[in-house]
């Protein structure tokens, strides 16, 4: 009973101490940054540039799900690879993500 106590005793005052440094910090506001980064030829040279490809998948064939680990929904047909080149934005396949009509349960 006593460690549940000293272990309650420290949580209610770190719960404390946080609500004081939030309040010391006063309200959050956002900031609208782009007139900066317009304005700023380094920083928007910097996020004009490519960045790096670390991962690409353009699903061109039927076994590409097979490279991933979850693929909840594809015994369903909900989760698929549809090869069709008038769906997608270059190459030949898509991947279609459907859900099932659940009447707005969870």
């Amino acid at each position: 009973m006593h460690i549940l106590m000293s272990i309650l005793a420290a949580y209610i005052l770190l719960h404390i101490s946080m609500l004081s440094v939030w309040a010391d910090e006063g309200e959050f506001i956002p900031k609208d940054v782009t007139r900066e980064t317009l304005a700023n030829p380094e920083e928007l040279s910097r996020i004009q540039k490519p960045g790096e490809v670390f991962f690409q998948e353009e699903f061109e064939s039927s076994d590409s799900l097979q490279k991933w680990f979850n693929r909840l929904g594809e015994e369903k047909g909900l989760t698929q690879i549809v090869i069709d080149s008038n769906l997608a934005h270059s190459g030949n396949g898509v991947l279609q993500l459907r859900t099932e009509d659940k009447s707005g349960e969870s």
